[in-house]
């Protein structure tokens, strides 16, 4: 059997664990992985967008076929997430970053998220007067990035 190569995850900045593939895997010394870039993420965009096939034939039903398009020895399941949900850099859409993280269905990443987001709440609740400090400080960038 061929070993598939995997595409790695965008990694929030808190994250401790292992980096992960876009299918929900944990990066291990094995594995054979790859950071996507824009291009890629456009051509699996497309890919996407084609990934069913309605077959008609004279006298029958229509068939609706799944269309398997990822590139040779890459990972489908990576192939797929990253032609469902784009190319993703932290600091210019957080919430695309995090989407990918939701869209895993490996119940143990949604928990870790979960863990992840309550301890930052908690963080934030024992330094509340620093967290404010944070927020006007990322304000007043927005404010100079938009004038």
């Amino acid at each position: 059997m061929k070993t598939k190569t995997h595409l790695l995850r965008v990694k929030p900045p808190w994250r401790l664990i292992t980096d992960q593939t876009r299918c929900g895997r944990l990066l291990t010394a094995c594995m054979t992985v790859i950071q996507p870039d824009k291009n890629a993420a456009d051509r699996a965009s497309a890919d996407w967008t084609r990934r069913f096939q309605v077959i008609t034939r004279r006298g029958r039903s229509s068939e609706i076929t799944r269309v398997r398009r990822g590139p040779s020895g890459i990972c489908v399941p990576c192939w797929e997430n990253l032609g469902a949900y784009g190319h993703q850099e932290w600091r210019q859409d957080p919430l695309a970053v995090l989407a990918v993280d939701l869209a895993a269905k490996n119940g143990t990443r949604r928990r870790d998220l979960s863990r992840e987001l309550i301890a930052l709440a908690d963080l934030v609740a024992a330094h509340e007067d620093e967290f404010a400090d944070f927020m006007v400080r990322e304000d007043l960038l927005a404010a100079l990035m938009t004038s």
